[in-house]
């Protein structure tokens, strides 16, 4: 039995999100015919073929997915069980989201899991300001902020001017630790470059812009051609087609 789940859906079926779509990729990589299906039943799989693989439509389709609804990872956990029991070499895949119900479904589901992993639930999350799908890190480079003066460190941190001033005396350049630019990716609308700017128990994001792209470490003047680059090469690599 396959579970998975896809894009945010926010427990209503959307049609371009439903699992359906992945079945003939599953045919060709698995070798063998995949059964589609909305709603599991016991009966159903009871009543499949030895090796018969069948692939549950989108997870996120329930709000008790999202929810972490203990009725959900104990229906799992029986059809989990009596599958096992006609079936020994078939196993249950799980994606990353269903940790608490991997844990309820190997105790039966007895177990409940209302917070999951801890350590878990202050991740940070972003989202795709055009078409709101989760953003995944690319693991590159960030780009803290720097400020040069005492009217930029009050300005962008909110410090008040004695302090913003004393900064600038101590140093030409103030880094910010909280804010700065780093890549992500949407799985719709491809790379993109995101401002972050964190408090003690918030934080906010943004598409970055070139004003920022002026104030960040690391880089070169976006409005300054790379000198290693002929003017020729430049030229070239901006002819269409």
């Amino acid at each position: 039995v396959l579970l998975a789940h896809f894009g945010r859906p926010k427990g209503k079926p959307v049609p371009e999100m439903s699992l359906s779509q992945i079945v003939p990729a599953l045919n060709e990589r698995l070798g063998t015919e995949v059964t589609f299906v909305e709603r599991p039943s016991r009966d159903f799989i009871e009543a499949q073929p030895k090796g018969t693989v069948v692939l549950v439509e989108n997870t996120r389709f329930t709000s008790m997915e999202e929810a972490n609804d203990p009725m959900m990872a104990k229906f799992l956990a029986s059809i989990h069980k009596k599958f096992l029991t006609l079936e020994c070499n078939t196993k249950v895949f799980l994606c990353s989201r269903f940790f608490f119900l991997i844990k309820s479904l190997n105790q039966g589901g007895e177990e409940q899991m209302p917070n999951k992993r801890s350590k878990r639930k202050k991740t940070r999350k972003y989202f795709c300001p055009f078409c709101e799908q989760r953003l995944w890190r690319l693991g590159q480079t960030k780009h803290n902020l720097f400020y040069k003066n005492a009217g930029e460190i009050r300005d962008n941190t909110g410090m008040s001017p004695k302090k913003a001033k004393l900064l600038s005396i101590q140093s030409s350049t103030y880094l910010d630790t909280k804010k700065w630019i780093e890549a992500f990716c949407c799985p719709s609308h491809g790379m993109m470059w995101l401002l972050i700017s964190v408090e003690e128990d918030s934080y906010e994001y943004r598409l970055a812009q070139e004003s920022d792209w002026l104030l960040a470490d690391k880089t070169i003047d976006p409005r300054i051609s790379n000198p290693s680059v002929s003017e020729f090469t430049l030229r070239m690599s901006r002819k269409p087609g």
